[in-house]
């Protein structure tokens, strides 16, 4: 069981190593926002034609609606920007 999807407002790409060699994402990844009224949206993120749910905690696998791998907090999101943390091994999205 899961829940539908509600309406997404925006979404961009990210390119690997934005901020330089080994500084941002390891692939290319397109993340989405989805926008409800009950600030209960999610984060998603299609990797290889593979959708991941980023929100939340869990398995990181969209299908259970489980949640994502590090936890970014369940809103009514419109998007979401990619911060240089200048380490190799940290991203942050705001």
């Amino acid at each position: 069981s899961g829940r539908e999807f509600e309406r997404f407002c925006s979404g961009q790409v990210f390119e690997a190593d934005t901020y330089g060699p080994n500084i941002g994402f390891v692939d290319r990844l397109y993340i989405f926002g989805e926008e409800v009224s009950n600030n209960d949206g999610r984060i998603f993120a299609i990797h290889e034609n593979t959708l991941y749910l980023v929100s939340g905690s869990g398995s990181g696998n969209a299908a259970t609606v489980q949640g994502g791998f590090n936890g970014i907090a369940y809103d009514s999101l419109e998007n979401a920007a990619l911060v240089s943390t200048g380490e190799e091994d940290h991203v942050a999205l705001f």
